[in-house]
C-alpha cells in the first residue's frame, strides 16, 4: 500500500546543504574583504607618496602642541602645497609660532567645513587655522565623495555631507562604504597610482580637466556665499578656542575680483592673507596657468611669511588694499 511522504522530510537535509554553502559563501566573501583592506592599509600609504603625506600630516596635526608655543595649523589644496614653500615658512616663524600643514588636493569648501570638524573632534588643538582657498573653491559645492568621506568626514557626519551634496541613494552609500573602509574610499586613488606608472603623463592630464570651472557667480551671489561660509568655518573654529585666518592665493584672474572676495571675507569677522598687488604675478609665474611655478612660489611665500607671522601674533593680516601689504 502506498505511502504518503511526510512533507519537508526529504527536503530537509538538501536544506541543510544548501544553508551550510551560503554561510561559508559569506564567510569566505568576509575573508576576502578583510585581506582587501588589510592589504590597503598596509600597502597604499607605502605605494602612494601622495596617500603617504597626507595620512602623516593628519597625525602630525593631532599631536599636542609644543608648551609655551602657539600652534598654527595650515590647511588647504594644491594651491597651498604646490604655491607655498612650506619649510621655508616654518622655519621662519619658528620664533613666533609651531606651523603645521595638512593638506588635501582637490580639497574644496565642503571637504575642509567637515575636515575641520574632524580634525577638532579627533583631537586637534590649533590656536590658529590659517585655510587657503581661491573664491571659486570657496563658493564650491562639489566634494571628492568617497575619498573626502574617508581622508576628511566623520562617520557621524556622512549622511550630512551626502545631504550638502544633492547626492543620490548609490552615492550616499559609496561615501558611507568609503568612510569605513580605506581600500573603498581611495579606490580612485590607487588606480591613478597604477596608471601613473602606466601614464606618466596622465597627472598634466588630469590637470588640464580639472582646470575646467564651473560657470563663476554673479558678484552678488558670490559675496553671499563667501560671508556665509567664512562665517560657518569661523565660528566651527572659534568653537575649539581657535582663530581662523583665511590666505587667498594668487591668480591670473582680475585683481579687482581679489579685493571684492577679501572684502566679504573680512565682513565676516575674519583676517585676510592677500599679500601681493595688482599685476604681481604674470604667466610666467605658473606652471599652468593655476597652480604656482617654483619660481613663483619663492616669491608668494616671502611675502606670505611676514603677513602670517602679523596675523598670528600680531593681530593683523596683510590685505591687498592696504598699506601693510609688501609689493
Amino acid at each position: 500500500m502506498y505511502k504518503e511522504r511526510e512533507p519537508g522530510r526529504d527536503d530537509a537535509p538538501k536544506n541543510s546543504a544548501g544553508l551550510r554553502w551560503c554561510v561559508m559563501l559569506v564567510a569566505l566573501l568576509a575573508v576576502f574583504a578583510a585581506a582587501i583592506e588589510i592589504g590597503a592599509r598596509a600597502l597604499v600609504n607605502r605605494v602612494s607618496r601622495i596617500e603617504a603625506r597626507i595620512a602623516r600630516e593628519y597625525s602630525e596635526a593631532l599631536l599636542p602642541p609644543v608648551p609655551g608655543r602657539p600652534l598654527v595649523l595650515f590647511v588647504g589644496n594644491s594651491l597651498f602645497l604646490e604655491g607655498v614653500r612650506f619649510d621655508a615658512l616654518k622655519e621662519a616663524s619658528a620664533d613666533r609660532f609651531e606651523a603645521r600643514r595638512f593638506v588635501v588636493e582637490s580639497a574644496d569648501y565642503l571637504d575642509w567645513h567637515y575636515g575641520l570638524r574632524r580634525l577638532f573632534a579627533a583631537g586637534a588643538r590649533p590656536e590658529a587655522v590659517v585655510l587657503m582657498l581661491n573664491a571659486t573653491q570657496l563658493a564650491s559645492s562639489r566634494s571628492r565623495g568617497e575619498y573626502s568621506a574617508f581622508r576628511l568626514t566623520r562617520r557621524g557626519d556622512v549622511l550630512a555631507l551626502s545631504a550638502d551634496l544633492h547626492a543620490s541613494p548609490t552615492e550616499t552609500a559609496a561615501m558611507v562604504f568609503g568612510n569605513l573602509s580605506m581600500f573603498y574610499g581611495l579606490r580612485a586613488e590607487v588606480r591613478k597610482v597604477v596608471l601613473g606608472r602606466l601614464m606618466p603623463d596622465l597627472p598634466l592630464l588630469t590637470r588640464e580637466i580639472a582646470r575646467n570651472a564651473p560657470a563663476p557667480l554673479s558678484s552678488a551671489a558670490l559675496d553671499g556665499i563667501v560671508r556665509q561660509r567664512i562665517a560657518v568655518l569661523r565660528d566651527e573654529c572659534a568653537a575649539h578656542d581657535a582663530r581662523l585666518i583665511f590666505a587667498i592665493p594668487p591668480g591670473l584672474g582680475s585683481y579687482d575680483a581679489v579685493l571684492r572676495f577679501a572684502g566679504a571675507v573680512r565682513s565676516a569677522g575674519v583676517p585676510v592673507l592677500a599679500p601681493f598687488g595688482p599685476g604681481e604675478y604674470t604667466r610666467s609665474d605658473f606652471s599652468d596657468g593655476f597652480h604656482l611655478n617654483a619660481a613663483g612660489a619663492r616669491k608668494y611665500t616671502a611675502k606670505l611669511i611676514p603677513a602670517a607671522r602679523e596675523a598670528v601674533t600680531g593681530g593683523g593680516a596683510g590685505r591687498p588694499d592696504s598699506a601693510s601689504v609688501a609689493h
